[in-house]
């Protein structure tokens, strides 16, 4: 019996393992060998910063909500010679170049005027369209023909622009008020609204906007001052340079570039009537797109307010310890943040902290860190005001039924003090909701930041404005009747 099973056994191994090669031969064999084709390589993508006021380089279509202009076209056909992908974002212009410098972003097309100054910080690449800069008065103004009748009167123009320092070392003598804004849009309203005699910007821009919403309106006047070359910017050091110099290059070489430019400048193109008119049955097209502002406007406030709850919770308690050294450090936290503007503070974290942390801040981030900041310095002196409130005689109470202090603060201060807060909590809570609309400087997509970007191809300012105030005013009265049903049915008659 022995013998057998040991020769079973053996027969056994030797029928599995040539069980076994013939699986190798008709299935792994064949696979293991089959042609191995190279996969396409995968392009990078470089974050690329834009200016959305800057009509007709960069603008919003109004029907498909998506960004289109001569520098779009001209950034696509750029990263497919080059051989890269892009995620576009909008900033204002006077943003761009610190993003850049704290590399937020790769790149920066925007009709950017080349210049020494900017040079020193970021890099540029070949020039690829040739401007400068021109005055923009109303119709029937037969004053203002150059510069120099810019004498007692106001100009505006566009803040981080060359043609506002243009201004600044031409007028320095004149006593001429210059007036610098954020956007092209709010210039030029501001123009027709009389509030300013003349816009002093780039040409192509100026003229534009009288072809189309401002025509009949207003007109431009007198010669073109300092010619100027509009580069693409990028980062100091950019390894893109020669493959966009190169794009460029090419672009001129194959025609892509003329064709390119006529679409956009061409008499056809800029005598469109289409989204210039002043209808506000146009605003209804504008709601869509606001409406994509809204969940990072409620998003930044309520993540914001969250953190600066806790924030103020741990400050505000600190402000009440009776030794110095933990209650000093909060006082000065409470004094900053409350002394110094929300704006301010989100500039500061979003282009100043990341040169000494040494890596960037998202846009989102740096906002709700503003926010819970800003709010909690608020909230501490409003946890402060309510524990402060409550009277010491309640103390005292709970000490001598045998409570300890931290006990009596938790069982008997702190509730009392809570719904003393819920109010002005209430308030904060508006407060940093509206604080939002300040972000759209550094590019946050929220509600003003929507709006501004629609009013840059419109330039229906006082129709979007108008719709944008009335969902501000839906969702803060909402809040407001939120917190009043709390405090009339689940806190009950104040302490």
């Amino acid at each position: 019996m022995r013998g057998d099973f040991g020769f079973n056994t053996e027969y056994n191994i030797a029928r599995k393992k040539f069980m076994l090669g013939v699986v190798w031969l008709m299935v792994v064999f064949p696979l293991v060998n089959l042609p191995v084709y190279p996969q396409e390589a995968k392009k990078p993508v470089l974050k690329v910063v834009t200016d959305p006021s800057f009509v007709p380089f960069e603008m919003l279509d109004a029907e498909t909500k998506e960004m289109i202009g001569f520098d779009i076209d001209m950034l696509k056909e750029i990263a497919r010679i080059a051989g890269f992908e892009y995620e576009l974002e909008t900033m204002n212009f006077n943003g761009i170049v610190p993003a850049l410098q704290t590399r937020h972003v790769d790149l920066a097309i925007a009709g950017i005027t080349i210049t020494e100054e900017r040079g020193k910080v970021i890099d540029f690449s070949i020039p690829y369209y040739d401007s400068g800069l021109r005055l923009l008065v109303r119709k029937n103004d037969q004053g203002i023909k150059k510069l120099e009748d810019l004498e007692g009167k106001t100009v505006a123009t566009k803040i981080g622009s060359t043609s506002y320092d243009y201004l600044k070392e031409k007028l320095a003598q004149q006593n001429t008020e210059i007036i610098p804004y954020p956007n092209g849009p709010d210039m030029y309203m501001a123009l027709l609204s009389k509030n300013v005699d003349a816009v002093f910007y780039d040409v192509p821009n100026v003229a534009y906007f009288a072809q189309t919403r401002g025509a009949d309106k207003v007109k431009t006047v007198g010669p073109i001052y300092q010619g100027q070359k509009y580069g693409i910017a990028m980062v100091k050091n950019s390894p893109w340079k020669p493959s966009i110099d190169a794009a460029l290059q090419k672009m001129r070489l194959d025609g892509s570039y003329d064709r390119i430019h006529a679409k956009w400048f061409s008499a056809e193109a800029t005598t469109k009537p289409k989204s210039f008119a002043l209808d506000w049955r146009s605003t209804w097209q504008a709601i869509p797109y606001l409406m994509k502002g809204i969940p990072y406007t409620l998003g930044i406030s309520f993540a914001g307010l969250l953190l600066g709850f806790f924030i103020g919770l741990a400050f505000g308690l600190m402000s009440l310890h009776p030794l110095k050294i933990v209650s000093w450090p909060a006082i000065a936290y409470i004094e900053f943040f409350r002394g110094t503007p929300v704006l301010v503070q989100v500039l500061f974290i979003f282009f100043g902290l990341p040169e000494i942390i040494g890596r960037p801040i998202d846009a989102l981030s740096a906002s709700v860190i503003a926010i819970a900041l800003n709010s909690g310095a608020y909230i501490s002196e409003i946890m402060r005001g309510g524990v402060r409130s409550i009277e010491s005689g309640q103390t005292e109470a709970g000490l001598s039924l045998g409570l300890s202090q931290i006990q009596t603060f938790r069982f008997v201060i702190w509730p009392q003090a809570l719904k003393r807060m819920i109010p002005p909590l209430g308030n904060q809570a508006i407060i940093s909701l509206k604080d939002t609309s300040l972000f759209s400087v550094i590019g946050v997509g929220e509600l003003v930041r929507q709006g501004q970007v629609y009013i840059a191809t419109t330039f229906n300012a006082l129709e979007v404005y108008f719709v944008v105030a009335l969902i501000y005013l839906a969702i803060t009265v909402s809040l407001s009747a939120v917190l009043r049903y709390i405090e009339r049915n689940h806190l009950g008659e104040r302490a």
